[in-house]
């Protein structure tokens, strides 16, 4: 017989590694995850096993007196010397599987682990803690071709027989027995594997199920086993748990052990310093103001509402000044007008005062009804009604009317973006310093206008449309220049 001289991990009712996991579980070891125990039972104290009980729903801390020196005792807070007493009872820990603690010259001592050896080779035998006694499993395979495991008898030859019930011998964790032909032969033992390294997978005999034990001793330094992720560090606040990188997420201290965090989601056109996170040189585009363009094609929509907003910077300080452009025939555009005012043409040509040579965010948002403006996150007292919906939005241009009239801009536009939503003043205010993830609900065009070299403005919206510069796509003179000055 093998004995595993397993003080606590024969403990009845364990959990299964399955049920823990919310599968269906093996035998009796309970059906669903609902009545089991935490997803940890360790107790961060290093002399107990620390196991679930499903009979009871509860974690077990079972004493391993084995593991503390020859003069201490494992108790609630781990190895310490043993008590004072007077007599055994004054020592009894009531745990049959560790042994029974006895007192001598009025000291607590540990007992002896009861042997679970029944001196039968093809037996394997655990200590049950339920019972207060061994459990011997016959192993089969153990024995040879021909031939049976007998708890009493060891190897024998396999018995005649006409049906498996012939054969089975009652034991759930060697298998189930099987007729072939007129003769028994052994079934194939259920499989514990949890496939996590560092427990210790048992069959268990009275739930027929698995107990998963955490063995502490499979993992490097300073770390414990988990039961259902493995090895994880050992921890006692959160600042034990960081690596020094905020790309990967911010590491937590949960229940003794360190927990990852969520890892940053940066732009393709970012990347992530550990320190400070994503970041990308920022840059935006200069216009000449005489026949810079940059334009993308749109599939054809109507839009019953939108919101277009960038970041610009005025050198020109007179006549129309044209920042956004959609459709060939000005279906709606923005402008500073000679006035300094921006306003959405044609729905409106007095808006709000833009300042000249200052970096400022302008904004226009339609919802189908009233058309509102917003200089720096700020609304203008007046609205606008009246706008008529988005016919045919195919092309979106940049820094110029396209029909060459001199309404080109002069200046730098940066972080352009477009909706087919209104955005609320809340959202435009909080949002307009700050980098979008591309995802966001009704964005349809966002151009950083970050790549600092080329002659293509990359959109990161869902759509797509990126963006030509200048007339060809190859460097001309209508394209406008990368800058390093930006809006935020």
């Amino acid at each position: 017989m093998k004995d595993r001289a397993a003080r606590a991990l024969g403990t009845l009712g364990w959990c299964c590694g399955m049920a823990a996991l919310g599968a269906q579980a093996l035998g009796g070891c309970g059906s669903t995850v609902d009545s089991a125990c935490p997803a940890s039972c360790d107790d961060q104290i290093a002399c107990t096993t620390d196991v679930c009980d499903a009979a009871s729903s509860a974690c077990l801390n079972l004493a391993d007196h084995s593991l503390c020196e020859s003069d201490q005792l494992c108790g609630q807070s781990g190895c310490a010397t043993a008590p004072a007493c007077m007599s055994d009872g004054d020592c009894d820990d009531a745990s049959f599987c560790n042994g029974e603690e006895t007192c001598a010259m009025g000291q607590c001592k540990a007992g002896v682990p009861p042997s679970c050896d029944d001196a039968i080779d093809c037996t394997t035998g655990t200590c049950d803690e339920a019972k207060m006694s061994c459990t011997q499993i016959p192993d089969h395979a153990a024995c040879g071709v021909g031939k049976l495991c007998s708890s009493e008898d060891g190897c024998v030859v396999a018995p005649e027989c006409q049906t498996p019930v012939d054969c089975s011998d009652g034991i759930h964790c060697n298998g189930f027995e099987l007729c072939d032909a007129t003769l028994c032969v052994s079934g194939a033992p259920p499989s514990c594997d949890d496939k996590v390294d560092c427990t210790v997978d048992l069959c268990e005999e009275a739930s027929a199920g698995c107990a998963h034990v955490p063995n502490d001793a499979a993992c490097p330094p300073n770390h414990s086993c988990d039961s259902l992720v493995g090895c994880k560090p050992e921890c006692t606040g959160n600042a034990t748990c960081g690596d020094a990188s905020v790309c990967n997420g911010i590491e937590t201290c949960i229940a003794g052990g360190c927990e990852p965090g969520t890892a940053l989601s940066c732009l393709p056109y970012e990347t992530c310093v550990a320190a400070t996170g994503c970041s990308a040189p920022r840059h935006s585009l200069s216009f000449d103001g005489v026949n810079d363009i940059a334009f993308t094609t749109f599939a054809a929509a109507t839009l019953n509402a939108l919101t277009i907003e960038a970041w610009v910077r005025d050198t020109k300080g007179s006549g129309y000044r044209a920042i956004v452009q959609t459709s060939l025939n000005l279906d709606r555009a923005l402008y500073i007008y000679p006035n300094g005012e921006l306003g959405l043409y044609p729905c409106d040509t007095d808006g709000m005062a833009v300042p000249f040579n200052t970096w400022t965010h302008v904004a226009a948002s339609w919802d189908g009804l009233t058309l509102r403006y917003y200089v720096n996150g700020v609304k203008m007292n007046k609205e606008v009604t009246g706008c008529s919906a988005f016919t045919s939005v195919e092309l979106v241009y940049l820094g110029a009317q396209y029909s060459g009239d001199g309404e080109s801009w002069k200046g730098e536009i940066d972080d352009a973006r477009f909706w087919n939503v209104a955005r609320t003043d809340a959202e435009i205010a909080a949002n307009m310093a700050k980098t979008l993830n591309g995802k966001e609900a009704g964005l349809i065009g966002y151009w950083p206008l970050d790549a600092g070299s080329g002659n293509i403005a990359i959109d990161y919206s869902p759509s797509g449309y990126n963006g030509q510069l200048g007339t060809t796509a190859n460097v001309d003179s209508a394209d406008p220049l990368w800058s390093s000055a930006v809006g935020f």
